[in-house]
């Protein structure tokens, strides 16, 4: 996802060059986004002192600009193109707000927009028989929402578009109007145009609704979806019980005996038990439960977003500080809108915080279907607790990288993440999603310093992560990281799709998807390597693919992954040293290992008699490659060949990548 603009030229250029030999709704759009982006630009400072503008005024004047039909002949469109988008206020309305797109929020995470003017049949950028659509009520941010999920597709065969509400046909079950990334385009680029014909959507996941009132936005966009036949895979129903609901995942940790992840200590304070002496009660168990807390957190147990209605209070000491905590309690409890009006008190955690500056952080992990796991990371604003991206109770904090992590106190402890740490956050954001049972979460979390188990000699610390939230509504996956670990410590950090291959499969399952369509899918995501093929991606570590292949089978554990890319880099060094052809495609085949135990169970028999059979932390490894056999010719200079039956050769080790 890194520079996904370069290679593009200037759309009046790209005008030029190729108008005259290609579509013209093809270049309009591009040309007109890119024109008023540069005149936005110069005017955003002459309209405020502080040199900005809010997207209203943008709208407002970026519309009054793209109506005065000079600018559109600056396009070297022909006149009846011209009058055709004069007529079009959708194509005009998203011309602008792809501009404001590109000036106020910055669209550089991004491959630019081509809007197309009129309808047209999409079938080059939508040729599959399956269609996934990301659907968000914040157009301005809809290459942002589309772009993870496009570039995780993998090859599977799955149209990905993305849409807001009103591109909706009646019934609820079609598009008249996408975004799509187009799979031939190079350099990379998003196809926004109405359609023809109202593309069919078979699953859908519902992200980043307008704040006011999202949660209710989000049910009945649901329910209108599901009820077209829809399968919403972030349903409102089991959102609002699992992730809007603040208290539930609490409840569900505290309910267990054994939990696999940590909250911090909170109490539910209901209208309807509570009175002030109970509230006070509550209040002062809270502070005792945790004595080394630095305060103490308040908000509305459900139907809140983007840190709305939560309140930071320094640690109560005092009976006037419980009595404060008591009125705000109760100032909540009164003013609710929804009919619930409970409230979630907590312990105040987490001691890691910005490099340089003392900013909180909370860190994001996305966890997905298929045992894929990336991060992202939010500093809040100066000199306040509460961290979010934005909201009326709040300052707005901002996205950065792994890279700006540390404990700032007086030991001046470097807590930057590490292979361990990366293990243990993997395990909790996994353990979250099997709670919620959603195929695809965003964790909210913040970090404590620990010390790493077994340690005591020589103690190592890592930030281990405390769960306070889960949304069901991820709006930030186009910042997803996965970092990587050197032996020296030191980490680097990419970004990716927050999905897979495997979210796919969980999806839209490949039983439902036409054999063609698999076999097609199969042959543009598989293809034959050599050995030097082989070993230029083991060893550059730059093959996206194959890092998510050895995800999906080993799991994320660094250390595991590193020693199976150094056993496969073996395995095929060996090969060519077996005599194999470096210019021949060859086969790898990764067998898992398995133990059978004889101890006279009945639910298998085998070798003779009754056992139980064990996978094990072994494999075998085999490279195998076609060869061909030739005849000797006669002994003119070219020769003559004639080809015998096909053999296969190969070779086998036996590999174990346990590193217990």
């Amino acid at each position: 996802m890194t520079s996904p603009r370069e290679g593009h030229a200037s759309a009046p250029e790209r005008a030029k060059d190729h108008l005259p030999h290609g579509p013209v709704h093809r270049n309009v759009g591009h040309i007109l986004s890119d024109a008023l982006s540069v005149y936005m630009r110069n005017q955003t400072p002459q309209q405020h002192d502080d040199g900005h503008i809010s997207p209203e005024e943008f709208l407002t004047m970026a519309l009054e600009w793209l109506r005065d039909p000079a600018r559109l002949r600056e396009s070297y469109a022909p006149d009846d193109v011209i009058a055709s988008c004069m007529r079009d206020d959708v194509f005009l309305g998203r011309v602008a707000q792809v501009s404001m797109d590109n000036v106020l929020l910055s669209q550089s995470m991004t491959p630019p927009v081509e809007v197309w003017q009129g309808s047209h049949d999409a079938s080059s950028i939508i040729p599959q028989p399956h269609t996934f659509a990301v659907i968000t009520g914040k157009p301005a941010l809809m290459p942002h929402h589309l772009y993870p999920f496009a570039i995780g597709r993998d090859g599977y065969p799955v149209n990905i578009v993305c849409l807001e509400e009103g591109w909706l046909d009646e019934s609820g079950r079609a598009a008249t109007r996408i975004l799509a990334l187009d799979p031939e385009a190079m350099p990379p680029l998003l196809v926004e145009t109405s359609l023809t014909t109202p593309l069919t959507i078979h699953a859908a996941i519902i992200l980043e609704l307008p704040t006011h009132q999202e949660v209710a936005h989000h049910a009945s966009l649901s329910k209108r979806l599901k009820d077209a036949g829809v399968h919403v895979i972030n349903d409102a129903e089991s959102c609002a019980r699992c992730c809007d609901d603040k208290a539930w995942l609490r409840g569900q940790v505290a309910s267990s005996s054994s939990p696999a992840f940590e909250v911090p200590e909170c109490a539910l304070l209901s209208p309807d038990l509570s009175t002030s002496k109970t509230i006070a009660s509550s209040l002062r168990g809270l502070v005792a439960a945790r004595p080394t807390s630095q305060g103490i957190i308040l908000q509305r147990a459900a139907n809140t977003t983007e840190g709305q209605d939560v309140s930071y209070f320094p640690f109560a000491k005092t009976d006037d500080d419980i009595q404060m905590l008591v009125d705000h309690v109760q100032h909540l409890m009164d003013t609710t809108h929804d009919g619930d009006g409970n409230v979630l008190a907590s312990s105040f955690r987490g001691d890691v915080y910005c490099t340089d500056q003392k900013k909180n952080v909370v860190v994001r992990l996305n966890a997905a279907a298929g045992g894929h796991v990336t991060a992202s990371v939010v500093f809040g604003a100066q000199d306040h607790k509460i961290v979010s991206l934005g909201g009326e109770t709040c300052a707005p904090g901002r996205l950065s990288n792994l890279k700006e992590l540390y404990r700032h106190d007086q030991s001046g402890l470097n807590l930057c993440p590490t292979s361990y740490a990366w293990k243990v956050w993997r395990q909790v954001a996994q353990a979250v999603l099997s709670q919620v049972a959603l195929p695809l979460v965003g964790i909210d979390v913040v970090l404590e310093a620990r010390q790493i188990p077994d340690t005591d000699a020589h103690p190592q610390y890592y930030p281990h992560p405390v769960v306070l939230e889960v949304n069901g509504r991820p709006g930030s996956l186009i910042f997803a990281e996965v970092p990587s670990f050197n032996n020296d410590g030191t980490f680097s950090s990419r970004h990716t799709s927050p999905v897979n291959y495997s979210f796919w499969q969980s999806i839209i399952p490949p039983s439902t998807i036409p054999l063609s369509s698999l076999s097609s899918s199969s042959s543009s995501h598989y293809h034959p390597l050599t050995i030097v093929d082989w070993l230029s991606r083991l060893t550059s570590r730059s093959d996206s693919s194959l890092h998510n292949l050895f995800v999906s089978r080993y799991g994320n554990d660094p250390g595991i992954l590193e020693d199976r890319y150094d056993a496969y880099v073996t395995l095929l060094r060996s090969s060519l040293m077996q005599g194999f052809d470096d210019q021949r495609p060859v086969v790898v085949v990764a067998s898992p290992g398995r133990d059978r135990v004889f101890m006279g169970h009945t639910d298998l028999t085998g070798l003779g008699g009754p056992t139980i059979n064990s996978t094990t932390k072994q494999e075998i490894l085999c490279v195998m490659q076609v060869v061909v056999p030739v005849e000797e010719g006669n002994s003119s200079t070219h020769g003559t060949t004639t080809t015998k039956a096909e053999d296969m050769t190969g070779i086998l080790a036996l590999s174990n990548y346990s590193t217990e």
